[in-house]
């Protein structure tokens, strides 16, 4: 018999991204409770986000829009606008060794 989890998941913020050579995202920056910063490479939290261990969004305009699970076979995370752009991809990009 399964039971269901009381537990949901720590709320994130995300506020910028790293991008590889190739222009593909790798990391995203942002702030938790309190502001504090965090960073997660695009894998862990991608699998956070599917555990249901994190709850990952990003502020657009006066909006909040939660970050999904898109794409087969290679899964990633994605922020769909009611236009279908990915917001993710708007956010401001932090250079390897700055904080956001």
């Amino acid at each position: 018999m399964k039971t269901r989890s009381t537990h949901s998941g720590v709320p994130l913020t995300v506020t910028a991204i790293e991008r590889s050579g190739d222009g593909s995202v790798t990391h995203l920056h942002g702030v938790y409770r309190g502001g504090r910063p965090w960073r997660l490479s695009m894998q862990d939290a991608l699998s956070a986000v599917q555990a249901g261990h994190y709850i990952m969004s990003l502020r657009h305009g006066p909006t909040r829009v939660r970050l999904g699970v898109a794409g087969r076979p290679e899964a990633r995370l994605e922020a769909r606008s009611r236009t279908g752009e990915d917001l993710l991809l708007a956010l401001p990009q932090v250079e390897i060794g700055q904080a956001a």
